[in-house]
């Protein structure tokens, strides 16, 4: 076994101590340093998560474009599915937990196209229909459907 002792050969206690009191040194600079990388893992933000044992995901069936009101308007009929893939029950998203948004950042709020939306919680499994529509700019381009909804985010790619 090759030691500190054998690579350079200590010929005096003094220079013994001096190697042990740079262990020590190098030691403690690493405890400080984890401590400090737990202590800011420790104290970062908690993100709310959605009930135990529940998941909402959304999926799009059916989207169609057509004329506006206006000339530069398009409106965009969207047909969804939410799905609770979890094993509990899960409040239902409201219309307001609903967005398109652009990849420059632009955001629009949808309206329900015929009906409101249930408010009966999601049960285990179940499936739900969810009919929407939003009135876009004719130069957006590159958007998603996003629901953020108890902390939760879903989001879905559409195709302008």
């Amino acid at each position: 076994m090759v030691t500190v002792g054998t690579t350079f050969p200590i010929h005096r206690d003094r220079a013994r101590h001096i190697l042990l009191a740079i262990g020590f040194a190098v030691t403690a600079a690493m405890g400080a340093l984890a401590a400090t990388l737990f202590a800011d893992v420790a104290s970062a933000p908690q993100v709310a998560v959605p009930p135990a044992g529940s998941h909402v995901a959304l999926y799009v069936q059916v989207q169609s474009w057509h004329d506006g009101a206006q000339p530069a308007v398009r409106r965009l009929y969207l047909q969804t599915v939410l799905v609770n893939s979890g094993r509990d029950g899960a409040p239902a998203p409201d219309v307001r937990d609903f967005t398109v948004r652009a990849a420059d950042g632009r955001v629009w709020p949808v309206s329900p196209a015929a009906s409101a939306f249930s408010t009966e919680a999601l049960q285990p499994g179940e499936e739900r229909g969810l009919n929407m529509v939003v009135d876009l700019p004719a130069t957006a381009s590159q958007l998603r459907l996003v629901m953020v909804h108890h902390g939760q985010t879903e989001s879905v790619p559409l195709v302008s």
